[in-house]
């Protein structure tokens, strides 16, 4: 028993002593690994540095170098950084959406509204949609929020500084007129939205009644009225025709004769302002471009300065100079009166009548006699009617958008919609010559990448609805009618509907009479006029005038 003991306990002894040999065996292996490697990385480090030292001056010119291009490309990046960042935040914001919340506006970098002031528009929408749509929000919980924020949208999108709060209270009226939904059909914002009875009954109405186009056909311009507003007529084709071997000696002789009563006016009227001095006050006369705009003709009157210039040729190179891009200065509003004061200043920039125009840009023009335009581009007429033809429409109302080009002013937007409001028209129009100026301001066109009729092809679009017994309804149709190369009898003129009281050629604007018959705001937006708003509003002032009676719209005095 002692003997084993013994062996045990000396047993024990050894593997202890063994344990600890390898332990520190371990340590000292460890210790070694580290100095080893502090070795390496020191003499890695040295050398690295010696050969920075060496080579000191290429590689700070190449730190530099990399330095700047890093900032530079930092500052380009800004814009693309706050845009990120407004997505983002939409995201985050639409990820923690709750069907039946709140709408909430989001920030946007640039607004012409403060957004506490949409904010608050669209929780005023929010409230009726809400009202209005309560039976079906089982069924769609989020659609009351998701209205209310197309809604303040649209309104936004349509409305200037100025008018953005009438307009969202003419809005806010017709929501509240509205009766509660009975169906997920019976939806929609204002603006869109058709009650289900309306639907039905435009779907029972295929045409324009009975009554109703014998009373158009008693507003039908007159031919007398015709050549008041300078329309293109068959009459005028025809004079063409039979003068055109010796249409030159034609205009010089009128040229003369409006030179004789200008010279005459002028002695009347030595202080007029249309005339600068006794030798040249012919150049600076409008009348002057309006007789000598034709195609042959190589100087004009620019349509906005007044100015007599050169224009461009289709094929020079470049189109434009960056001088010829800024040689025209004009201002772009009308003159109105001041309040309390027969001080007229330009809407534009408050400009009196003779200052410094506040717009830069080329120097355009417009041809205003039909033999100018006949030399350009010749006239058509619609085809005559095909019984056979079952899309033939009895009623459209028109609209153009033109810009200005080498050769004038030209097409480059048409929308044709049918008595109900359909739009079966709406095309682009790729100009006959080179544009040298959108007219964005006006015509809301940015490019015309997408366009791809000329105008013989938009003639061959409007053919195919439309014949020489359809009735035309416009505002001021003259000049769509000008730009399409379109003669045509059957034309009504809201111009003539409701004249202004002190007779032509003095006329309201179509924005005027819709905020005073129809209560409508349009042309309020910064991007031009909108083709469709202006053909609608053209037939639903034609179809009051056919409600109210023919006296209806008459001013008598201002």
């Amino acid at each position: 028993m002692t003997s084993n003991s013994s062996n045990s306990s000396t047993h024990s002894t050894r593997v202890d002593e063994n344990k600890r040999d390898s332990i520190n065996a371990n340590k000292r292996y460890r210790s070694n690994s580290t100095s080893n490697a502090s070795t390496i990385l020191s003499t890695s480090y040295h050398s690295k540095t010696n050969s920075l030292s060496s080579n000191e001056k290429i590689n700070s010119n190449s730190i530099n170098t990399n330095l700047m291009t890093s900032n530079l490309n930092s500052s380009l990046n800004v814009k693309d950084d706050v845009a990120s960042s407004i997505e983002a935040y939409e995201k985050k914001y639409e990820s923690s959406i709750v069907p039946g919340s709140i709408p909430k506006i989001y920030p946007t970098a640039i607004s012409k509204i403060p957004r506490s002031l949409r904010q608050k528009m669209a929780l005023t929408f929010y409230k009726e949609f809400q009202r209005i749509y309560k039976p079906i929000l089982k069924i769609n919980p989020d659609l009351a929020r998701q209205h209310s924020l197309d809604q303040e949208k649209a309104l936004y999108d349509k409305s200037s500084k100025k008018t953005y709060k009438i307009s969202a209270s003419h809005i806010l009226t017709h929501l509240k007129a509205r009766d509660i939904a009975t169906s997920i059909q019976d939806t929609g914002i204002d603006g869109i939205y058709k009650p289900p009875s309306a639907i039905k009954k435009e779907e029972e109405e295929k045409e324009i009644a009975d009554a109703d186009y014998n009373l158009l056909l008693t507003y039908l311009v007159k031919d007398d009225e015709f050549k008041t507003l300078n329309y293109p007529t068959m009459d005028l084709l025809n004079e063409y025709n039979a003068n055109k071997d010796h249409r030159e000696d034609i205009l010089k002789a009128e040229l003369e004769r409006i030179k004789t009563e200008e010279l005459e006016l002028k002695n009347k009227n030595p202080g007029s302002p249309s005339y600068s001095s006794p030798n040249n006050f012919v150049a600076n006369s409008k009348t002057y471009g309006k007789i000598f705009s034709t195609i042959k003709d190589k100087t004009k009157t620019c349509a906005r300065c007044q100015s007599r210039f050169v224009p461009k040729s289709n094929t020079d190179v470049p189109l434009l100079t960056d001088q010829e891009k800024e040689a025209c200065s004009y201002h772009y509003g009308k003159l109105r009166k001041t309040p309390h004061s027969s001080t007229r200043l330009y809407s534009c920039c408050d400009g009196g009548v003779g200052s410094e125009g506040c717009t830069k840009g080329p120097h355009v023009w417009k041809c205003e006699t039909f033999d100018g335009l006949q030399d350009d581009i010749p006239f058509t007429r619609l085809p005559e009617h095909d019984p056979t033809n079952k899309k033939l429409l009895k009623v459209v109302a028109l609209d153009c958008e033109m810009s200005y080009t080498t050769g004038g002013l030209e097409l480059t937007r048409i929308t044709v919609i049918d008595w109900k409001g359909n739009t079966v028209i709406d095309e682009l129009c790729k100009p006959h010559n080179c544009i040298i100026d959108l007219n964005t301001r006006y015509s809301g066109i940015k490019e015309l990448s997408t366009a791809t009729l000329d105008l013989d092809g938009v003639k061959a679009k409007m053919a195919e609805i439309m014949s020489r017994d359809t009735i035309i309804i416009g505002q001021g149709l003259e000049n769509d009618l000008n730009a399409l190369r379109l003669i045509h009898d059957k034309v009504i003129d809201t111009v003539l509907l409701y004249p202004h009281p002190m007779g032509l050629p003095w006329r309201f604007g179509l924005r005027h009479l819709a905020n005073k018959y129809l209560q409508r705001f349009i042309q309020d937006g910064t991007d031009g006029h909108d083709s469709y708003e202006d053909s609608k509003t053209c037939i639903d002032l034609v179809k009051l005038k056919i409600q109210k009676g023919p006296s209806f719209g008459i001013v008598h005095g201002l």
